[in-house]
């Protein structure tokens, strides 16, 4: 009698368990609207940035300096959507590269990727005077 009542408790047990876990799941989540599609990372030269300022129109990127962009192999980061770029592929980044992000939630943002690298001065001239 006694493995009677514990065989009904534990049935009773699991039953809550598993009655609890699935009325507590909703399908609130599936209604809810996307963030619009952005850039939120570059890798150059395998290296992660992020960038230092976005907006609709451009996205740019900031990264050490002295850094030959003239071949650099790029990876993009992109939430919410999909871009036209082929990763892991060697660009010139010296100049902005015309980018079409596409949005989950079915918009097209049309944007420049422009990744600043300053020139690494290792020396200068003061009137005629070479300085290391």
């Amino acid at each position: 009698m006694k493995k009677l009542i514990n065989l009904i408790f534990s049935m009773m047990c699991i039953t809550t368990l598993f009655t609890v876990t699935f009325s507590s799941c909703s399908d609130d989540d599936e209604n809810r609207a996307y963030e619009s599609v952005q850039i939120v990372g570059v890798k150059v030269n395998n290296e992660l940035y992020t960038p230092s300022s976005v907006s609709a129109a451009e996205t740019t990127v900031l990264i050490p300096a002295g850094v030959d962009l003239s071949k650099a192999k790029l990876q993009l980061l992109v939430i919410n959507g999909t871009a036209n770029f082929v990763n892991d592929q060697e660009y010139d980044a010296r100049k902005p590269l015309d980018l079409t992000l596409n949005g989950f939630d079915g918009t097209t943002v049309q944007t420049k990727l422009r990744i600043q690298s300053p020139p690494k001065l290792v020396s200068f001239i003061i009137e005629g005077m070479t300085v290391p």
